[in-house]
């Protein structure tokens, strides 16, 4: 998939593996055709036309588990991991994003979102070019 100027949106149905769980539809407010339910990982390709800076937003929500306020995931980009915390989002109906910025090359590019449990729902990715603010 290439990544216009506007940006790219990468559903779970277009993941090139995805490691347990499955594409549901079951649980409301998700934005594609389903989401990624109780994966443990879900991978993509993509290709950038200009290497840069990126904003890689992600959907997701996470069920209770355990009493813990959150659980740690990470998002793996060309092989270097960055960890990210899920919060609980409460109700499974209340989807919340969370975002990474990240340099990517031109080129072929790979992301895959892995969750040591599997209690979260994956509704999108969306990668697009960030712009800094140079008003700082």
């Amino acid at each position: 998939m290439d990544c216009p100027k506007q940006g790219l949106e990468l559903q779970p149905s277009d993941a090139k593996q995805m490691d347990g769980g499955k594409l549901s539809t079951s649980v409301k407010n998700y934005t594609g055709d389903n989401y990624a339910s109780e994966a443990r990982s879900l991978s993509w390709d993509f290709e950038i036309d200009q290497a840069g800076h990126y904003t890689i937003d992600f959907r997701y929500l996470v069920k209770k588990c355990n009493d813990y306020p959150s659980h740690e995931c990470q998002i793996i980009i060309n092989g270097t991991s960055y960890p990210i915390n899920y919060w609980l989002t409460g109700d499974s109906k209340n989807w919340v994003w969370d975002r990474l910025i990240a340099h990517l090359p031109e080129g072929k590019n790979s992301i895959t979102i892995f969750t040591h449990r599997r209690v979260t729902g994956i509704d999108k990715l969306s990668i697009a070019p960030f712009f800094f603010d140079k008003q700082i």
